[in-house]
This record gives C-alpha cells, structure tokens and sequence, in this order.
C-alpha cells in the first residue's frame, strides 16, 4: 500500500480571487486522479490561498513540482517590464518581494511552471532566481497564457511526469516532460534550468 509522503510529488498553489486558476487547478486534480486513481491525495497538494503572505509560506513548502497559477505583468514594448503575480482582487506582489521576510527559499526541488502572463520573459526568471533552494526546470510563456495554453501545458506535464507511476520526481524527468509540453503548446512556451546547485 502507498504510504503518504512528507513532501508531496506535485504542490498546485493558485489565488482564490483568481477564477481562472481555481478552474485550472480543478482539472489537473481530476487529471491526477485519473493517472493514479486513489493516490492523488497522497501525490499532491492543492493550496488556495487568500492572501500575500499565505502564497509566500505556500512557496516556501517543499514539493517535487510546483505549478502555480495566478495573473502577471502584462508586456508593453518601451515600458520597462516588471514582473508582479497576483489575483482579480487586490493580491498581488513584485517578484523581488518573495525575499521578504529574509532568506525566504521556494521549496520546489525539480521543476516549477508558472501558469502566469510573461512568466518566460528573462526579467521574470532573472528575478526568481535568487529565491530558490534548489536547481531546477522552469516552465513559463513569453507573452499571454490562455486557458487553454495551461490545460495543454499542465496535462503534457503531468501526464509525462505521473503515468510510470514513481513516487519522486526528479529534476531530469521533469525536463524531459517540460520540453514534450513546450512542444506540443500552442503558445510561446520556454524551459530553462535556473537557481544554483544548492541554498540554504
């Protein structure tokens, strides 16, 4: 019998003022579900949150694969582009702040794909970077993700990632999922390894 694991294969972190992504997350649930029935709640997490600093201590959790969905900076050429995540309402923060309070570290250990607008962009990247514990795979889209760019991106994924049925998920093999999801995407998707070895 599988036993629950202390750090959850898959972490899917949305905005509660964000409909979108509520629906979003909905649908890999159920994906999951169906590429492991009867195991889902043991695989992943789902975590809605309501607030900034909720989303902060969300990231800072430790999982294989972190999908996060949310709304983010819109791009104008000649306007400098700052990346920002948030939700319909008034949650919402610059990427810059995830390092307050001090020496906060995203616990994704493999691979993260943002389900949010321009998170392909370098600055996006250039700014995460600095907040991660571990090397990992970056999934992101340069310019607007729609619905459908996320179902299509979170399905390849996790289907490459959870159909062999392991219980970890390595960094390798979510490259390998991410480059059969950018390909298959019918958007400007991109993978990139980001962050150093190690961080304490």
């Amino acid at each position: 019998m599988t036993q629950p694991q202390t750090t959850p294969a898959v972490h899917m972190i949305a905005f509660k003022g964000h409909q979108d992504a509520e629906n979003f997350l909905g649908e890999m649930t159920g994906l999951i579900e169906t590429l492991r029935p009867g195991e889902g709640h043991l695989i992943s997490m789902v975590s809605v949150v309501d607030s900034i600093p909720a989303f902060k201590e969300k990231l800072r959790e430790s999982a294989d694969l972190v999908i996060v969905s949310a709304h983010g900076e819109p791009y104008k050429r000649g306007v400098p582009f700052v990346p920002w995540v948030g939700d319909d309402c008034q949650n919402w923060m610059l990427l810059s702040e995830l390092g307050s309070p001090p020496r906060t570290r995203i616990g994704a250990r493999a691979g993260i794909f943002w389900d949010v607008c321009n998170a392909g962009r370098p600055p996006f990247l250039d700014a995460l970077a600095p907040f991660l514990r571990h090397r990992i795979v970056h999934i992101g889209v340069i310019g607007p993700i729609y619905y459908a760019n996320s179902v299509s991106i979170g399905t390849e994924l996790l289907t490459a990632l959870l159909t062999p049925g392991g219980t970890r998920l390595a960094a390798r093999d979510v490259e390998a999922a991410a480059d059969r999801a950018v390909a298959a995407a019918d958007c400007r998707a991109h993978r990139k390894w980001i962050g150093k070895e190690e961080q304490s």
